[in-house]
């Protein structure tokens, strides 16, 4: 049985919290899509991110 099989998909950690993680943030978004396929993915983010401006 492969590792795989036994343990799930490899995990992928982001760590892009804080104010001047926007680039990776970003840059991770259009990734998440096929990376989902073949890996579990923690996506950690500053409490900014996302929110939309003026909200």
């Amino acid at each position: 049985m492969s590792d795989s099989g036994r343990f799930g998909n490899a995990t992928i950690l982001i760590t892009g919290g804080g104010q001047g993680a926007s680039g990776l943030n970003n840059a991770v978004m259009p990734l998440l899509k096929h990376w989902l396929i073949n890996f579990q993915v923690v996506h950690l983010t500053g409490t900014e991110w996302g929110k939309k401006p003026g909200s």
